[in-house]
């Protein structure tokens, strides 16, 4: 055959930040360099969150585009099942759980992507779906919400922010079901395509936005929404910061700050007596 009649090589179609692409013929490259470079100068070889005196139990969720909303939900779902397995397990437990782990307190907590899932879990499971696992709180940081409808806080993002509105379209054209919009029930929980909730309890909810981050206004919609439902949430908001500003700067008085919340709110919610 003839170069000529020969197909096109695969070509770039959707870029994030050079880490993954998706080309052409569905390929999908991932490169092995970080997403974003992070200040280590603070790096002791410690656990940045040992301040809050717990045990970090860190999920992993499979990833878009090779696999698209639900898989990321559902992967949460595994893992708290998982987590209510070993507490079922007693002694038989993986042994670093059974001697460290307390089950009858415990938090759940994500950001971005991961804040959105644990919304998810907090409507699925609340506070007591998971006997002997006793939840005390959910910690849902800058969740990954949208909408068809803009917000003033995206129309207002300037382009050079870290996660601006191109980069954000870019996520949920990867992420979201294929023929989906923005207003997908997983994407946008209280939005005109999702149903009407049902009862549901979540137990206390602390919710953190930041000031100049794009998705400012949905964290605050979204908080307004579950207390409409009556839901116990909090929502703080860090002033003077971007998105996800505690990954690229974790040794920040802005990150310190933000583990001084999340410890207050642990503490207030980790005994029966709150």
């Amino acid at each position: 055959m003839s170069s000529s009649s020969s197909s096109p090589p695969p070509h770039v179609v959707e870029d994030c930040r050079g880490v993954v692409q998706l080309l052409s013929d569905g390929t999908v490259r991932r490169s092995p360099d970080p997403i974003f470079p992070v200040d280590s100068d603070g790096d002791d070889g410690s656990v940045g969150w040992k301040d809050l005196g717990v045990l970090v139990v860190s999920a992993d969720y499979r990833l878009a585009p090779e696999h698209r909303l639900p898989a990321a939900i559902e992967d949460g779902a595994t893992a708290l099942l998982w987590l209510k397995s070993q507490a079922e397990a007693g002694a038989r437990a993986d042994p670093w759980l059974a001697e460290s782990a307390d089950f009858s307190v415990v938090f759940v907590s994500g950001d971005s992507a991961g804040g959105n899932i644990a919304h998810h879990m907090a409507v699925r499971f609340g506070p007591a779906g998971l006997n002997p696992v006793r939840i005390r709180g959910f910690i849902i940081l800058m969740p990954a919400f949208g909408g068809v409808d803009r917000t003033r806080s995206e129309l207002e993002c300037p382009a050079d922010a870290f996660l601006n509105l191109e980069v954000a379209d870019r996520y949920c054209r990867l992420m979201l079901p294929r023929g989906a919009t923005r207003d997908h029930p997983l994407f946008n929980p209280f939005g005109p395509e999702s149903p009407i909730p049902g009862p549901f309890e979540t137990g206390p909810v602390l919710v953190v936005a930041a000031e100049r981050d794009l998705l400012r206004d949905r964290h605050a919609e979204y908080a307004a929404k579950m207390r409409e439902l009556g839901k116990p949430v909090e929502l703080v908001e860090i002033q003077g910061q971007e998105h996800g500003f505690f990954a690229t700067k974790p040794w920040s008085e802005p990150a310190g700050e933000l583990v001084r919340i999340i410890k207050r709110f642990m503490d207030e919610f980790r005994s029966d007596s709150a």
